[in-house]
């Protein structure tokens, strides 16, 4: 039993290292957002390929990167039904971008807040380094984050 169990561990440590080992493609597109992915795009620009580093590996990310990715404030006013809400959530994430969500039907003093910024009724709201973007607009978000670099 015990070399059952020993096998199978020796089988997903290979398997593991497998793709730990793939290659991850990076791209730019049409409006400055940078994509990562495990396959090649099929957009017409060029796609660099690179081996990902281990999480904890700091040597290779020098000061300036590391800051420029994590010195952003992003704030994003949402509700749980709205689908651009999602997506705003989602190209954050993406971007790797930490940001404070509030939900504006369930927290009272956030929405006065989004009224004290001087947004419309609509969701989702940002403020992205201290600029307000009304609705989903990568673009205007991609902006925003370069601006603190």
């Amino acid at each position: 039993m015990r070399l059952i169990v020993v096998c199978f561990v020796m089988i997903g440590l290979l398997l593991g290292a497998e793709f730990a080992l793939s290659d991850v493609y990076k791209w730019v597109d049409e409006e400055g957002v940078t994509h990562f992915s495990d396959k090649k795009s099929a957009a017409p620009h060029a796609t660099e390929s690179f081996r990902p580093e281990p999480l904890n590996s700091f040597e290779s990310t020098s000061v300036g990167e590391a800051s420029s990715r994590f010195n952003n404030k992003v704030e994003l006013y949402t509700t749980s039904w709205c689908p651009y809400c999602e997506k705003s959530r989602e190209y954050f994430r993406d971007q790797g971008v930490a940001f404070k969500e509030y939900d504006i039907e369930k927290d009272a003093s956030a929405a006065a807040r989004k009224k004290r910024l001087g947004s419309r009724r609509g969701v989702p709201f940002a403020v992205v380094n201290g600029e307000k973007i009304q609705g989903y607009s990568v673009k205007k978000y991609a902006q925003a984050l370069r601006s603190s670099n």
